[in-house]
C-alpha cells in the first residue's frame, strides 16, 4: 500500500519525514561525544607520562586561578561602591522628586474638588431649574414639544 502525501498548504508547515533529521543529528552527537572523550583520554595519558610538564601546568593553573580570584574580588569591591552610590542617589535625589510629584497631585485634587463644588454644582443646579421653569411654562401655555433637531441635509431626495 502506498501512502498518499498531501500537498503543503499555505500557512501550514509541511509534514516532516520521520527518521532522516533525527538519525543525522544522533550520528553527529555520538561523533562529537567520542571526539571529546578521545581528547580527554589523550590529555590524561600525556599528563601521566610527562610528570615535569604536569607540574608546570599545575603551577600555571594555580597562578591563573589566583589572578582571576583577585580580579573577581576587585570587581566585587567596585560593585559594592556602585550600589552604595545608587542608594545615595535614590535617597538624595529621587525621594524629593517623588515628594514633589505627590504634593502636586494633592494640589490638583484640591483644585478639582474646589472647582466642582464652587463652579460646576451651581451651574448644574441653575440649568436644572431653568429646564424645569421652561417645561412648566410650556405646560401652562399649552405649547407643543419640540421635535429633535434634524440634519438639514437629511430627509431630502437627490437634488
Amino acid at each position: 500500500m502506498e501512502e498518499r502525501q498531501e500537498p503543503p498548504v499555505a500557512g501550514k508547515p509541511a509534514p516532516r519525514q520521520p527518521g532522516r533529521k533525527n538519525t543525522g543529528r544522533t550520528i553527529g552527537l555520538v561523533f562529537a561525544f567520542l571526539l571529546i572523550l578521545a581528547a580527554i583520554v589523550a590529555a590524561g595519558y600525556g599528563l601521566v607520562t610527562h610528570p615535569a610538564f604536569t607540574a608546570s601546568l599545575r603551577d600555571i593553573t594555580i597562578i591563573i586561578l589566583a589572578l582571576s580570584t583577585s580580579l573577581i574580588g576587585l570587581f566585587l569591591v567596585i560593585l559594592i561602591l556602585q550600589v552604595q552610590s545608587l542608594i545615595g542617589l535614590l535617597r538624595d535625589e529621587i525621594k524629593p522628586i517623588l515628594n514633589s510629584a505627590n504634593q502636586t497631585a494633592r494640589t490638583v485634587r484640591g483644585t478639582t474638588t474646589f472647582l466642582s463644588d464652587s463652579v460646576m454644582k451651581p451651574v448644574i443646579t441653575v440649568a436644572g431649574y431653568a429646564s424645569g421653569v421652561r417645561e412648566a411654562i410650556r405646560l401652562l401655555t399649552g405649547g407643543r414639544r419640540r421635535s429633535p433637531r434634524r440634519d438639514p441635509g437629511r430627509g431630502r431626495g437627490p437634488a
